[in-house]
């Protein structure tokens, strides 16, 4: 269902539906027990890692939503977006093409009042994603059930908040449900006639719209 490659480390990470639905589960208790919650706005500035699919996934599960950052991003427009957004929570590599995305937030986070929570990907301490969120089975505790029921949105909650270029002023917070993402996705891939057989490769970051509906969403 989902395959991905690392091209900074050559290691590929493959998941079945199955495996991928276990694993949205796992981070969807994980953020829930940071204290994440329906409406909370989870800011994700990741390349096309695996990572982006399972906590976009996750965060739809618990009501949250999704805040899409290009990961060229520096502290100038990170800064205005996730005080604009409030975000909660971030979800980053710890470093991705020589930049220290983790020494980028901790120098953030005294800037953005609402920042609880910087997990990076590739920190194998204990406020790292695998040990925060991908590593404990939440998903087998006895209230996951109840995590992963109660806290759905409808289809018309906001699911997604991205925001445009900025190129005529401040960028704009553009924010999408499932009915406004869904209703352009379903058209696109019939018209395309794809269907299970069909394999989807995404060239755009999937930070940007076109990556995150026909790259992350438009497969799954």
């Amino acid at each position: 269902a989902l395959a991905a490659t690392r091209f900074d480390s050559g290691k590929a990470q493959s998941f079945t539906y199955n495996e991928l639905n276990m694993m949205v589960n796992r981070v969807a208790v994980g953020l829930y027990r940071l204290g994440i919650r329906p409406s909370d706005v989870v800011a994700v500035q990741l390349p096309n890692w695996w990572e982006f699919t399972v906590t976009h996934l996750a965060c739809a599960r618990i009501g949250a939503v999704t805040n899409p950052l290009m990961h060229i991003f520096r502290e100038r427009e990170l800064e205005f977006m996730l005080n604009h957004g409030e975000a909660v929570a971030a979800i980053i590599p710890s470093m991705f093409r020589d930049h220290d995305y983790a020494a980028m937030y901790a120098g953030l986070s005294s800037k953005v009042p609402s920042l609880q929570h910087i997990i990076a990907i590739g920190d194998d301490g204990p406020t790292g994603f695998g040990a925060l969120l991908s590593g404990p089975a939440w998903e087998n505790e006895t209230d996951a059930e109840s995590i992963l029921t109660e806290n759905r949105p409808g289809a018309d909650d906001v699911t997604q908040l991205i925001y445009t270029s900025g190129t005529t002023g401040e960028p704009k917070g553009v924010m999408h449900s499932a009915n406004t993402l869904y209703s352009n996705i379903l058209p696109y891939a019939e018209r395309l006639n794809l269907d299970t057989s069909d394999v989807v490769l995404m060239a755009s970051p999937m930070a940007r719209q076109t990556g995150f509906m026909y790259g992350l969403m438009m497969p799954v």
